[in-house]
């Protein structure tokens, strides 16, 4: 899993996004294409990604978390336990505008924010070193991953929020997390997206559009841009044990395609 930290870079090529969309069936969870169906399956997401097949299935729980504490709410109290840090209900807002905390979810531009000026010496934090604290460690990583669970695999359409039944399954501990069939949680939630990004009145898509592009790229190459050939795989280059997915990644600027 340590290769998701790599897809923050891959510019998104939004009028492919949408030609995959308007392409999409919900009765098949197929694209049709002129030269027949192709779907994107767990094979694929387990080779882009390098999120594991093997392992138990996620289940969300949306229970709201109950209140124990006289000065804090249930999901305040929650989101203090997982990341050491408590958004307040009303009055503060991230960089983007949003509510740091809003209807059980938290902005994770907000934590992110939090977590920095708690590091940073120019707002009188401590960094972050090999000495620190294991609680601090282990905060500072659980925040990593929600970012790249509500901002990257799993995003909400406002690509900001995310639900406390997220931070349940964070606040596990290590190994369970990584016991756990990301790819096929990833597959659903794929799935799931796709069918309501096709319908007719939706004007935005809440899920990890990376992921079908760099797909599309891999099974129809005549749209893809070129691939350096430094990025080609061989056996002393220094990504060949991350995703296959990787191989995109400096691929910034969408190219002339390939000739058919």
């Amino acid at each position: 899993m340590d290769s998701i930290r790599h897809f923050n870079g891959i510019k998104i090529d939004r009028q492919l996004i949408t030609a995959l969309v308007e392409r999409w069936r919900k009765e098949t969870r197929c694209f049709n294409f002129r030269e027949g169906e192709c779907t994107n399956t767990l094979k694929d997401i387990a080779i882009l990604t390098d999120l594991p097949i093997d392992g138990d299935v996620i289940c969300v729980d949306s229970t709201p978390p109950p209140k124990v504490v006289a000065n804090m709410s249930g999901s305040q109290h929650f989101i203090w336990t997982v990341t050491g840090l408590c958004p307040p209900e009303k009055g503060d807002h991230d960089a983007d505008g949003h509510p740091a905390l809003s209807k059980g979810q938290v902005s994770i531009t907000w934590l992110t924010a939090e977590i920095r000026r708690k590091h940073n010496p120019e707002f009188g934090g401590i960094p972050l070193t090999e000495e620190s604290s294991e609680r601090d460690k282990d905060i500072y990583a659980r925040i990593y991953i929600l970012g790249m669970i509500g901002g990257v695999f799993f995003p909400k359409k406002s690509n900001n929020l995310i639900s406390n039944s997220w931070l349940k399954i964070i606040l596990g501990s290590w190994d369970d997390m990584g016991n756990l069939s990301w790819a096929s949680a990833c597959l659903a939630h794929f799935y799931r997206s796709l069918c309501n990004a096709s319908a007719r009145a939706v004007k935005e898509i809440d899920w990890a559009m990376f992921i079908v592009q760099i797909w599309a790229w891999e099974h129809l190459p005549w749209i893809a841009p070129k691939v350096d050939p430094d990025k080609e795989w061989g056996p002393d280059h220094p990504l060949r044990h991350e995703a296959y997915g990787c191989r995109w990644l400096g691929e910034k600027n969408m190219r002339q395609p390939r000739s058919a």
